[in-house]
């Protein structure tokens, strides 16, 4: 494998691993040979809060399209997260066993500490996005 094939396979499996264990939730990237959705939506979402951050003017400067792409993809983010903390359903309507909420459920974690979760998830999927 190249590189380039190498460097994709790694980062699908360091979001998958920063899921698991923040989300207790699986984003089947490497199963289907793709980034997830959520990887797309926190390597924008991240470049442009870092962008934003940097630039006292972005509100003037930023393009209305980077706008609404970062807005959608907050929004697909937000998703996630409210899927993980609300127990997350499969298609099928069937409970999934590896829910973030089940798990925090049976840990016992207070709500702050599974935004602390969360909040590990945002880092370190940012972290692999900015890679």
């Amino acid at each position: 494998a190249g590189a380039v094939e190498t460097y994709f396979f790694e980062e699908l499996l360091s979001i998958e691993l920063v899921g698991v264990l923040n989300l207790g939730h699986r984003f089947n990237g490497i199963k289907a040979g793709q980034y997830p959705l959520v990887l797309q939506s926190l390597r924008l979402v991240d470049r442009l809060f870092l962008g934003r951050a940097m630039n006292n003017k972005w509100r003037e400067q930023e393009k209305e399209t980077d706008t609404m792409a970062f807005d959608v993809s907050k929004g697909v983010l937000a998703a996630c997260f409210q899927a993980s903390l609300d127990g997350a359903k499969t298609e099928a309507g069937k409970e999934r066993t590896d829910s973030a909420a089940l798990i925090w459920r049976d840990q016992k974690l207070t709500e702050t500490e599974m935004v602390n979760q969360l909040t590990g998830f945002m880092a370190g999927g940012g972290k692999n996005g900015r890679g």
